[in-house]
């Protein structure tokens, strides 16, 4: 068996996400990261050293060089549309961390720019490759549910009850005009669409979200296909890691995913329980577990999700088509319709408005 070619990858912003990019990375066949990006030469050097990189430095002098063939942009979301640029007009593959921007218009650009570009662009959805996940959507696919007709979920964490000051997450000028909504939000109505296989639509928002002095939680109604759905997310409900909760009723049957330090998944049916095939060796069991408490299992999903990139660079013709960044803009313009659709209370909170432009 021939060994696969290794993609050269270039990591800009390599503290935080970007560290967790280049551990994920480690496990994936076909990649090799060889350089960092930092926000200083001084904070790019220290980053290459803990990571083990050779190479640090500015992003441009990176991106133009031509030994990197791949770029993932894990800067804080206002600056991911300069690196973007860049990396395609270098001709460069991107792989973009979620949101894809802080505003609807940068987003947009964004998408502009990678449609015409040489190399392929992807984010970082990187919870649809739980195994449960796809277990979920399998039996939606299938009809085991029946017609859906609802379906609701919640993500919740904890960590701004006790946010640093001026962490730039808490920030709408830098993280987006919702923080709480762009930042874990997109993820959940990302799970929504991934699983039902349908678009969410017509969405009004109530949301809190005034920085690190405010309460950033929000709750959006809307539809998806023929289902009433409904999503609430909140970065101050207290004991929270990163609690994660999906639940769609169809006509014979309800399956509930849960994700937290372990992923489940139960289906529970009118008539009485049903078994689900969870495709293990254990056969058939009504609920369905993961676990997830050794240390290099958290990176799983994040391992899978980069794996399928970077195959699908390789080998274009894959059935499975990774998180691209049309599909964070699909999520941005939904969000901000969210808002805007609200009325004030909506509003309740806010700092940023998004520009109408941004609609555009």
């Amino acid at each position: 068996m021939s060994v696969p070619q290794q993609l050269r990858t270039l990591i800009v912003g390599g503290r935080g996400v970007g560290a967790v990019h280049a551990q994920a990375l480690g496990h994936v066949r076909n990649a090799s990261v060889v350089a960092v990006a930092g926000s200083s030469q001084r904070t790019a050097r220290e980053t290459a050293r803990r990571l083990g990189v050779p190479r640090w430095g500015d992003y441009r002098e990176l991106v133009a060089d031509p030994e990197t063939e791949v770029v993932h942009v894990c800067t804080p979301n206002d600056e991911h549309l300069p690196v973007v640029r860049a990396a395609v007009l270098a001709g460069k593959h991107v792989v973009c961390e979620k949101p894809v921007a802080a505003t609807v218009a940068h987003a947009a650009e964004m998408v502009r720019l990678t449609t015409r570009g040489m190399g392929k662009a992807f984010l970082c959805y990187k919870y649809r490759y739980l195994p449960l996940v796809r277990r979920l959507r399998e039996l939606v696919a299938g009809g085991m549910l029946g017609p859906i007709h609802a379906v609701r979920g919640h993500y919740l964490q904890s960590w701004k009850l006790d946010a640093a000051p001026g962490d730039w997450r808490c920030d709408p000028a830098r993280a987006g005009f919702s923080p709480v909504l762009l930042d874990i939000g997109t993820h959940l109505i990302d799970l929504v669409e991934h699983v039902l296989g349908v678009p969410a639509t017509r969405p009004t928002a109530r949301i809190r979200d005034a920085g690190p002095a405010g309460l950033p939680q929000a709750s959006v109604l809307f539809s998806a296909g023929e289902a009433l759905g409904s999503i609430a997310v909140s970065q101050v409900s207290p004991a929270s890691d990163n609690h994660l909760f999906l639940q769609v009723d169809g006509r014979d049957a309800t399956a509930t995913w849960k994700y937290d330090h372990h992923e489940s998944l139960l289906m529970t049916r009118q008539d009485g329980p049903t078994a689900l095939d969870t495709g293990s060796a254990g056969g058939l069991r009504q609920v369905a577990t993961t676990g997830w408490e050794n240390s290099e299992a958290p990176l799983a999903s994040a391992i899978a999700l980069f794996q399928d990139i970077y195959d699908q660079i390789q080998v274009p013709d894959r059935s499975e088509r990774p998180p691209q960044l049309v599909d964070g803009l699909r999520h941005l313009r939904f969000f901000a319709e969210a808002l805007t659709e609200g009325g004030s209370g909506a509003r309740a909170g806010r700092t940023h408005e998004p520009a109408a432009a941004e609609g555009a």
